[in-house]
């Protein structure tokens, strides 16, 4: 034990003596200051990325003037395609080596083989070339997500888009191999075929039946991150062919330079006044949405029945009626004031009501579409054709929205429990059912606007609430008798046994 602290102290006393000599070092002028750059960010260019690509050790002088290499990018997957001219000058390069890893054609035996395999490695490659691939994928590495350069005595910051790992394709390789395997099949199967017949026992094995089954979430999500969903991303992705330029060309100083450019910093009233034009363009690309795009669910363009039919804030060619059961059909929940603006100004309010009412309903005071001209048209629950099933579906889905608008007319708390228990549906389909005019809040369902007290306070809409009071009334019941029809127990066949036996009976007496 005596040793070990012996040892210990004098480790101590070695860092003491370090540290102090690094000190003194720094105090003495050891590390001088050689230059200060301002750090800045570099401007981006329009329609450009940065990448970065990582070679081989081994490879050097890719980018040399004197042999510039060819380059493919797929731009959705980032896969890039370098083809670098090998230096047949250098003392290293095997001609022969290149001829037989190049030229896999040569090994095939048959001629039909053989001119397959020689068009794939004209499409490849050449004799004299390495083919280098990479794909660029992003990563959280500060050193990867940003590259500096000082220029003009800045520091320019520079962020990329991900890093491309270049590697030695070993595509002509994988060619000769198959070529080979194909052309040893093909003898196989000439020696079979001139033996034997195949028997109708193994054609039936190579029957195969897919039943035709919707796909959930779950399903795509994991054949999207599977490997062969990428490599067929990759496969039916266009390549886009792509000039090299290196740092000596001037197309490259240029985009360099205008990187490093200062920006020309603006005053105050300049940035307002550049603030306030960005507002108003953004507040007119909203007005021109609201003005030209009506449709934009297929439940309306199935309801109307005119998918060709676009919907305009005043469409001079449609009537008033259409301009307003297309409003409705578009807003789905809308005020009456909101609505007389949108449609023709020269329509009485005597009209315009009477037009409503033959599209939509009254819900505390705001108008509600009405659910005949929803959910006709919903995707088939088993297979590709809808059935009576379907039918059934989208009739009991219009009585549970009835239903629910019904709840929020008399003021009663809406669940979701209580469409799932009463219509016997899941949550994903009374979510979609509620969305069409209501929205969350506090655990509960209300509707997506507020209730339009102007609209009920005024005595002229006196005897349209009450009539639409009635309907939702009236309507109530008829749902709720058609859920105690459903719900109701059935009938055993020993007592309908039990009560025909019995009636003689009675009537002989």
């Amino acid at each position: 034990m005596g040793d070990d602290e012996v040892n210990v102290s004098k480790k101590r006393q070695r860092r003491r003596q370090f540290s102090s000599s690094d000190e003194s070092e720094g105090e003495d002028g050891g590390d001088e200051l050689l230059a200060e750059l301002d750090v800045r960010m570099a401007n981006l260019l329009p329609n450009t990325e940065a990448f970065t690509m990582q070679f081989p050790a081994r490879k050097k002088n890719v980018f040399d003037n004197s042999h510039p290499p060819q380059a493919r990018f797929k731009k959705n997957v980032k896969f890039l395609e370098l083809r670098i001219p090998s230096n047949t000058h250098s003392g290293s390069y095997d001609k022969e080596k290149s001829r037989v890893l190049l030229s896999p054609s040569r090994s095939a035996s048959h001629s039909s083989t053989a001119s397959r395999v020689k068009a794939d490695s004209s499409s490849l490659c050449t004799r004299d070339e390495d083919i280098f691939e990479g794909r660029a994928f992003q990563t959280h590495a500060p050193v990867i997500n940003a590259f500096g350069q000082i220029k003009h005595d800045t520091f320019l910051i520079c962020p990329l888009s991900g890093t491309f790992e270049m590697r030695k394709s070993l595509a002509h390789i994988n060619q000769k191999k198959s070529s080979r395997r194909s052309s040893a099949r093909d003898e196989s199967e000439m020696t079979e075929e001139s033996d034997t017949e195949t028997s109708p026992a193994e054609v039936s094995k190579t029957v195969r039946v897919k039943f035709a089954k919707p796909e959930t979430e779950r399903q795509k999500k994991r054949r999207e991150a599977s490997a062969l969903h990428r490599e067929r991303m990759m496969a039916n992705d266009a390549w886009v062919k792509m000039n090299v330029c290196c740092k000596d060309n001037p197309l490259c100083v240029e985009c360099t330079d205008k990187m490093a450019a200062k920006v020309p910093q603006a005053d105050s009233g300049q940035v307002q006044q550049k603030k306030y034009s960005n507002d108003r363009k953004l507040e007119d690309v909203r007005n021109f949405v609201q003005k030209a795009i009506i449709a934009s669910s297929n439940e309306t363009s199935s309801a109307i029945d005119d998918a060709s039919l676009c919907l305009h804030k005043r469409i001079i060619s449609t009537s008033r009626e259409e301009q307003i059961r297309m409003q409705m059909l578009k807003c789905q929940v809308i005020k009456t004031t909101h609505l007389a603006e949108l449609v023709d100004p020269s329509m009485t309010r005597e009209e315009l009501l009477r037009q409503l009412q033959e599209c939509a309903h009254l819900v505390r005071g705001v108008w509600v579409v009405k659910s005949e001209y929803l959910f006709s048209n919903l995707p088939p629950a088993h297979g590709y054709v809808p059935g009576k099933r379907d039918e059934h579906r989208g009739e009991s889905w219009r009585n549970a929205r009835d239903f629910a608008l019904a709840l929020l007319d008399a003021k009663c708390r809406l669940t979701r429990n209580t469409l799932k228990r009463g219509f016997r549906l899941n949550d994903r389909d009374v979510e979609q059912i509620l969305s069409t005019f209501a929205a969350k809040s506090d655990r509960c369902w209300k509707l997506k606007l507020d209730p339009d007290e102007e609209f009920l306070n005024d005595p002229a809409n006196l005897l349209l609430i009450l009539y639409e009071t009635k309907f939702w009334y009236q309507h109530w019941e008829d749902i709720h008798r058609k859920i105690e029809k459903c719900q109701s127990p059935r009938r055993t066949p020993s007592k309908r046994v039990k009560r025909e036996l019995i009636e003689p009976q009675i009537t002989t007496l």
